[in-house]
């Protein structure tokens, strides 16, 4: 036997697209910016750029489930259990492929004591580039 040029794998891998091809998110803002502590079905909606399908979203360490995806946002649900105790969280996203890198900046969703809000305490609205 040698080598033949009509050989086809008869199990192909799938294709995996590499990082060089996904650019790395931006995140502009996340909305709701704080919720009062113990909410459910927490839907976070977050703007920016060069989102794709592909991207994971984390709060923390925890991978949020994708409801819908453009390139300039993206609507996510939070679990349950990540709003149980107080304090700030951290949103970030990894780009898709076979070597995951971080996006280029973060957010942060604060977990409270008080009410949900949209704005910061002086009226501004809220985004990462105040």
């Amino acid at each position: 036997m040698g080598y033949r040029s009509d050989y086809r794998s008869p199990i192909p891998r799938p294709y995996q697209r590499v990082n060089s091809e996904l650019l790395r998110p931006y995140l502009s803002s996340v909305q709701p910016s704080a919720v009062p502590m113990g909410t459910q079905e927490l839907e976070l909606t977050i703007k920016g750029r060069d989102f794709h399908e592909e991207n994971r979203v984390l709060m923390d360490q925890t991978d949020l489930r994708v409801l819908s995806v453009s390139p300039t946002e993206m609507k996510v649900l939070v679990p349950d259990h990540l709003l149980l105790a107080p304090g700030t969280r951290k949103i970030h996203m990894i780009t898709g492929g076979r070597v995951h890198q971080p996006s280029l900046n973060f957010a942060e969703v604060m977990v409270t004591f008080g009410r949900r809000f949209n704005e910061r305490w002086n009226g501004q609205k809220l985004s990462i580039e105040f």
